[in-house]
């Protein structure tokens, strides 16, 4: 079994030794899928940075005693997003 990286980065040799051998298999939707998955991977650790974000501000405005709702508004919103993106990633 070849590692992803590989592939990605020995996309022609790959495709030779794949017609060397006689194997039908779809390269093309691999790397496609593997584009989408890092592409997820991506946007989750941004979202997650996000969420820190929030929290850190959430719990400084809880602290001086302002208004939290917009905060924890966003915050929900935010993790909606990240199990939404943790969902699509298992698939």
């Amino acid at each position: 079994m070849l590692d992803l990286k590989y592939i990605r980065e020995n996309v022609d040799r790959v495709r030779k030794a794949l017609a060397d051998r006689g194997e039908i298999f779809d390269l093309d939707r691999l790397l496609e899928l593997d584009k989408e998955r890092r592409s997820l991977i991506s946007e989750l650790d941004q979202l997650r940075h996000q969420r820190k974000k929030t929290a850190r501000e959430l719990g400084r405005r809880k602290a001086a005693g302002e208004d939290i709702s917009s905060a924890r508004e966003a915050a929900r919103r935010i993790g909606e997003r990240i199990a939404v993106y943790e969902d699509r990633l298992r698939e």
